[in-house]
C-alpha cells in the first residue's frame, strides 16, 4: 500500500460509479486513519448529456459525505457528443480518445493548480492519482488490475 502521508496531493478521480464509490471510501479510510484527508481531492469530468442524469451530483455528494474537496472539470475543446461529431465516429478500444482527451487531460490541468496551489515547497510535488477500476469489465483492466494492484489488494486483506 502506498504511505499517503508521501504525497502532498491525492487526487481521487470519480465516475460517481461504484467502482469510484468503493475507491474513494478506501483512500478516505486510508487518508483519515493516517492524518491526510486534508490532501484528497475528488474530481469529477463531466462528459456531457451522454452522463446519467444527476452523475455530477452523486459524485459531489459522495465526497461532501468524506469531507474532501471537490473539482468537476470538462474538456475545454467540447464535451465528448462534440468530439464525437467532429471526428464522425465514436471511441473504440482502437480509439481511445474519450479516456485520454475528456478525462486524463482535465485532470493533468487539475493536478497542475492543485501543485500550484502548494506553493514552494523546496522539492518536487508529491501526487498520487487514484482510479477505481474494475478488472471484470476488459481483459484490458483485468490485465491492468494483475500489474499493478494485486499486491495492494492482497496486502490490504492481509
Amino acid at each position: 500500500m502506498p504511505d499517503l502521508t508521501a504525497y502532498d496531493v491525492i487526487l481521487v478521480n470519480s465516475s460517481g460509479g461504484k467502482d469510484s464509490q468503493a475507491m474513494l471510501d478506501e483512500v478516505c479510510t486510508l487518508a483519515e486513519t493516517a492524518g491526510v484527508l486534508d490532501r484528497i481531492t475528488v474530481l469529477h469530468c463531466a462528459l456531457g448529456h451522454v452522463e446519467w442524469p444527476g452523475t455530477s451530483e452523486l459524485a459531489r455528494t459522495q465526497a461532501e459525505h468524506y469531507g474532501v474537496r471537490y473539482e468537476q472539470r470538462h474538456r475545454e475543446q467540447g464535451l465528448l457528443l462534440d468530439q464525437v461529431r467532429r471526428r464522425g465516429r465514436w471511441p473504440s478500444a482502437s480509439a481511445r480518445y474519450c479516456t485520454s482527451d475528456q478525462k486524463r487531460g482535465p485532470a493533468r490541468k487539475l493536478i497542475t493548480q492543485l501543485v500550484a496551489e502548494l506553493g514552494d515547497l523546496g522539492r518536487p510535488a508529491r501526487v498520487l492519482n487514484c482510479m477505481g477500476l474494475r478488472a471484470e469489465e476488459s481483459r484490458a483492466r483485468l490485465k491492468k488490475f494483475e500489474q499493478c494492484c494485486t499486491g495492494c489488494i492482497t496486502a490490504r486483506r492481509g
